[in-house]
């Protein structure tokens, strides 16, 4: 496997935001099984993104559950090879015990020798937007979204994932519209009452903004 030294992560990436996510992510283990209901209808659609084998980077992974089931709901099992980020050490040893077998797929983002043994470019690179990104989508946003853009294989997908909860019906619209004014091929995955998932091909150099 080709590694190579991973690019410096944006130091904008706002830590409040994606605290409150992993407080989110967190509640896999503890919710009641109608709140899990709702969590899996939210997040389930993300699964017909990923459409083959191959690895998945999941940025902002939390506890790593969501990798977990997308092994099942995708039906393929280990033949998706899910690797994790995040910004706290916690959420990392805890996707660790979900995937003790490949301990090394999972890193913090400061953890710069570990982020080096990851691939140089994954079949699939998955980003929930955090609510206060959409709302907000900017030139900062934009670089966030390039970086990651520049992690996915020719051929292969950036999927990402609005949640609807705490948004208005044209936040996303805003995020979308703007990618493909800039270039990009955005492809509708799923459009439910919970969730927005969509896609984009790596197909050509990444458009210039």
């Amino acid at each position: 496997m080709e590694t190579r030294p991973f690019p410096t992560i944006p130091k904008f990436i706002p830590e409040d935001i994606e605290a409150q996510k992993v407080l989110i992510e967190a509640s896999y283990f503890s919710a009641d099984n109608d709140i899990h209901i709702q969590w899996e209808k939210a997040r389930r659609p993300i699964a017909l993104a990923i459409t083959k084998p191959g690895t998945i980077l999941d940025f902002g992974c939390a506890n790593s559950y969501l990798g977990r089931c997308l092994q099942e709901w995708t039906g393929l099992g280990k033949g998706l090879d899910v690797y994790g980020m995040d910004n706290q050490q916690a959420k990392i040893e805890e996707s660790r015990e979900l995937f003790p077998d490949t301990k090394d797929h999972f890193a913090t983002t400061k953890d710069t020798d570990a982020l080096n043994q990851f691939p140089k470019e994954f079949d699939y690179v998955y980003w929930n937007i955090w609510t206060e990104l959409i709302k907000n989508w900017n030139d900062q946003c934009r670089v966030i979204f390039d970086w990651l853009f520049n992690q996915v294989k020719p051929g292969g997908k950036i999927i990402l994932g609005f949640y609807k909860s705490n948004l208005e019906d044209t936040d996303s619209d805003k995020v979308i519209n703007k990618l493909k004014e800039d270039g990009f091929d955005v492809q509708m995955v799923a459009d439910t009452e919970m969730t927005i998932v969509v896609s984009i091909v790596k197909q050509n150099p990444l458009p210039i903004a």
